[in-house]
């Protein structure tokens, strides 16, 4: 699997959707970043575009939608307004994608929003937000380890439960540890043993009981960690990252605008 290709097939998709001076970049969320894709491993994006002048005259919401492709790959589209609200509550799943190997920026965009790119101040923005948002993904994911009607039921019938949601709790137990230890954010997202993840998302385990105190013990473990470190650790909001933020999405927007003829005096 070529994962550049299918990013431009899905930046492809994006130019039937939307005026590309409207687009400002496509970037890989999931299995790729984390080195944990094979070859039975969708490719999913996130589109980030800009607002036009008639959204702001007529005072429309922010786009938020996703769009499915034909083979079932979903493009994740955010205007960029919702995109940087995302990295202000410290999304892991959309802060993962300014440090992803697999995106295409708008050349018209590149220069503002590059230095966002493996910006390593952008995940330590506010480390509070960050744990809770793990300990919130963990806790969701054990709900759905059972399965429901609508998330791929037919995994659920062959496995007895949802191994996907099983990894999403280790390797975000991982995740946990290894960014209280202050590691780089790749290293945070990428588990040290990629075998062994794979293992756990692809090959059945027979023992259900296993499955269930394999995710109790990596849920228990994770809640102490992040409790431990938030006694011990003064957490406060970085607010020069916060004014990069600010700065880049304005920059954006009004790049955007002036392009439709806005003139800023």
């Amino acid at each position: 699997m070529n994962t550049i290709n299918r990013v431009y097939e899905h930046y492809n998709e994006a130019l039937a959707l939307f005026p590309e001076n409207k687009i400002i970049g496509i970037f890989v969320s999931g299995s790729q970043n984390y080195g944990l894709a094979d070859e039975n491993s969708d490719v999913d994006t996130k589109l980030i575009i800009t607002p036009s002048i008639n959204d702001f005259v007529f005072n429309r919401s922010p786009v938020s939608s996703t769009h499915i492709l034909k083979n079932n790959e979903h493009i994740e589209i955010k205007d960029v307004r919702l995109m940087f609200n995302c990295y202000k509550k410290q999304n892991i799943n959309f802060i993962e994608t300014l440090f992803t190997n697999y995106y295409i920026l708008n050349p018209i965009y590149e220069d503002i929003f590059a230095p966002l790119m493996n910006n390593e101040n952008i995940p330590r923005y506010d480390e509070e937000a960050t744990l809770y948002c793990v300990k919130g993904m963990i806790e969701t994911n054990y709900r759905q380890l059972a399965g429901t009607r609508t998330q791929r039921p037919e995994i659920v019938e062959k496995f007895g439960y949802n191994p996907k949601k099983l990894d999403n709790i280790l390797r975000l137990a991982e995740f946990t540890q290894s960014y209280v230890n202050g590691k780089s954010y790749l290293d945070c997202i990428c588990p040290s043993n990629p075998a062994y993840h794979k293992s756990i998302k692809r090959e059945k385990i027979d023992n259900i009981k296993m499955v269930y105190d394999l995710a109790q013990e990596a849920q228990f473990s994770t809640n102490q960690l992040i409790d431990n470190y938030f006694a011990s650790h003064k957490l406060i909001k970085n607010k020069e990252v916060e004014k990069l933020l600010d700065e880049t999405q304005y920059k954006l927007i009004k790049k955007s605008l002036e392009l439709e003829g806005v003139n800023f005096i």
